[in-house]
């Protein structure tokens, strides 16, 4: 996902790179981390009956190295990989500066380059079937 937040303190938007694996077998978690990194987060179950989860979780720096290694093996999720590299390669072409006050407010074009590729994602993302989308698509 691309994480988008405000910030007060930063003054304006902040967007940040960030992959999730979820599952309710721990042991299958902590495997993946000691190849691959990431924290281990605790989940509880959201509602009587379900088991509780785990997530491991890479963002920001831990991201680019994680999806590097995986893209090769990504097949359902291949896409997002792709935007979420092609963010993080943007993020490092556009720094957000500094002034007095901190952290510079993005500049417009960057602001509405980030915003595409979080639409992108969260298009990607989408539950359940694009309308048009053939069976084959769908099924991506």
């Amino acid at each position: 996902m691309i994480a988008r937040s405000e910030s007060r303190r930063h003054r304006g938007l902040q967007y940040r790179a960030r992959v999730c694996v979820s599952n309710t077998d721990r042991v299958i978690l902590e495997d993946l981390q000691r190849a691959f990194g990431g924290i281990l987060v605790n989940q509880p179950a959201a509602k009587i009956g379900w088991k509780h989860a785990y997530q491991l979780v890479w963002s920001d720096r831990m991201v680019e190295q994680l999806l590097l290694s995986a893209l090769p093996y990504l097949q359902v999720k291949r896409r997002q990989a792709v935007v979420l590299l092609q963010f993080i390669k943007h993020k490092k072409r556009t720094r957000q500066g500094r002034d007095a006050n901190g952290f510079a407010p993005l500049p417009r074009r960057v602001v509405a380059t980030r915003e595409a590729l979080c639409r992108r994602m969260k298009e990607l993302n989408a539950k359940g079937q694009r309308l048009g989308a053939t069976k084959r698509q769908a099924r991506r």
